[in-house]
C-alpha cells in the first residue's frame, strides 16, 4: 500500500474514522494527515499507514504550492471539497444508469 503526498486517504482507526485527510508527509509507517479545517497543515494529526484507507485520488498540484512554501489550510480544504464533489458525480451517474436500465 503506497501512499503519497497529496494523496487522499480516509481514516480507518480512532476516534475520526471515516474522516477523509490530505496526506502531507510519510515518514516510515506514519503519515502526517491534515483536513485543512480541525487539522490544519501547522499541526497535522499523525497516523499510522495501517490505519489509513488510501484512495486513488492524488492531487499534484499541492506538490507545487508546498515546494513553493505557499500550501495553505485552504487549499487543503479545496483539494477535500474537489475529492467529494467528484465522487458525489460518480455515485450519482452510477445511480442514475441503475434507475434507467
Amino acid at each position: 500500500m503506497n501512499i503519497e503526498f497529496g494523496q487522499i486517504v480516509f481514516s480507518k482507526a480512532g476516534h475520526d474514522a471515516g474522516t477523509a485527510y490530505v496526506v502531507l508527509e510519510v515518514d516510515g509507517d506514519r503519515a502526517l494527515v491534515s483536513d485543512g479545517k480541525y487539522k490544519l497543515i501547522e499541526k497535522p494529526k499523525r497516523k499510522n499507514i495501517k490505519h489509513l484507507q488510501p484512495t486513488n485520488y492524488i492531487e499534484d498540484s499541492l506538490k507545487g504550492k508546498k515546494e513553493q512554501g505557499f500550501l495553505r489550510n485552504e487549499d487543503i480544504k479545496r483539494c477535500l471539497k474537489l475529492y467529494h464533489s467528484i465522487v458525489s458525480l460518480q455515485i450519482g451517474e452510477r445511480d442514475v444508469k441503475g434507475r434507467c436500465s
